[in-house]
């Protein structure tokens, strides 16, 4: 029987006659192509992983952003409340109400209507409560407060309570400024709370004075019902947007996402009310939802940081390289243990093959002597030492 015909299979279906380096390279194609559909099953993992987590982190901020301009709304509606629930509010009144306020609101004002012919004495009745030399004040072109031209009406702030180190802008008239006069005109207009578009706070540091001023109109009780008249006064709630959505947040460099939020009022191009100090590392991942305050929406675009996409990197490259290098191992295992069995194996063959020719010739030789043997008859053949 031929000894090829009995020969096992490398590894159960390679024949032996194959080359080593065939082996090897075959073994090497198989172990890189499990490594990839494995590198490629961790991957989706990983990115729904990752979506999932980028989703919760933002689900999280827009609850916190929604609760907080919530939470303002509510605040300035109880102090409108406590305005047109009492007869007179007095400067101590104002300031013990709103003093446990100030928590993410960098102040609380009330300003008061005063016509044109009242503004006299209306600056005498002030400067007799005890704030000597107030006036009815408004901004120059340098930003300073100066003496506010003759107008026929006026909303002078009367009371605010500020986190400010800069005091309070006591005095100013709200009227004389457009932006502001637009929000007191569209909470006369509705009758309810109005919020400002974004502009830059009066009398507040300059790291905290791009935000909005949030007004409530104030009627008086005895206001005869069904009257269209104007309000007594307003309620204001100075929001410094850095201020409200940075409080308990991480630093800059540790947030894991990037925040920014347009005002939607305009029709034309929407106005960054707020963008995160961090920038918006390169990603898919991004969240957009609509947030509502007082009269205004607002879209808040959330993106992860490159804070977060390095708290959140892949394993894909340490595994593709390790079953790399488990391939060429193996490969080179085979490739090894291969080419020793077939040089083996080729030794075997030769020593066969050389056992079969020394066999022939002692068949030879055999035949030859019992040729011998079989043609001597009656004839004896006595071997002797050298003695005899």
């Amino acid at each position: 029987m031929s000894l090829h015909a009995v020969r096992p299979k490398i590894l159960g279906f390679i024949s032996e006659d194959v080359s080593a380096w065939l082996v090897a390279l075959l073994v090497l194609f198989v172990g890189g192509i499990l490594t990839g559909l494995l590198a490629w099953s961790t991957l989706n993992l990983f990115h729904h992983q990752l979506r999932q987590r980028f989703q919760l982190l933002a689900s999280e901020r827009y609850s916190r952003i929604e609760e907080r301009f919530e939470d303002q709304e509510q605040r300035l509606d109880g102090l409108r409340r406590f305005f047109a629930n009492s007869d007179t509010v007095s400067r101590e009144e104002f300031n013990g109400y709103t003093q446990p306020l100030l928590h993410r609101t960098q102040a609380y004002s009330f300003a008061e209507r005063v016509t044109g012919d009242q503004r006299a004495s209306f600056e005498q009745r002030v400067r007799a409560e005890g704030l000597s030399g107030f006036t009815v004040r408004e901004l120059n072109a340098d930003g300073q407060l100066q003496l506010a031209a003759e107008r026929d009406e006026y909303v002078v702030v009367l009371y605010s309570q500020t986190q400010s180190k800069l005091g309070s802008p006591l005095g100013y008239d709200l009227l004389a400024q457009p932006l502001r006069r637009a929000t007191l005109e569209r909470a006369d207009q509705h009758g309810r709370m109005a919020v400002s578009q974004p502009m830059h706070l009066v009398s507040i540091e300059p790291a905290y004075a791009r935000g909005v001023l949030l007004v409530a109109p104030v009627m008086l009780r005895n206001s005869p019902e069904g009257a269209i008249s104007k309000p007594f006064g307003y309620v204001m709630a100075v929001i410094s947007m850095r201020q409200l959505l940075a409080d308990d947040l991480p630093e800059a460099g540790r947030d894991y996402l990037s925040v920014r939020i347009l005002d939607l009022s305009t029709d034309e191009q929407h106005e960054v009310l707020f963008e995160s100090p961090n920038a918006p590392a390169v990603s898919e991942l991004s969240a957009t939802r609509l947030l509502r305050l007082a009269d205004h929406d607002y879209q808040v675009d959330i993106q992860p940081s490159e804070t977060f996409l390095l708290a959140n990197h892949s394993s894909v490259t340490t595994m593709v390289v390790l079953g790399g290098l488990l391939s060429v191992l193996l490969s080179a295992l085979l490739y090894v243990l291969v080419s020793q069995r077939q040089r083996a194996l080729k030794m075997v063959e030769q020593r066969t093959e050389q056992l079969r020719a020394r066999e022939q010739e002692l068949r030879g030789t055999h035949g030859q002597l019992r040729g011998v043997l079989n043609a001597a008859t009656q004839v004896a053949i006595i071997a002797t030492d050298l003695r005899g």
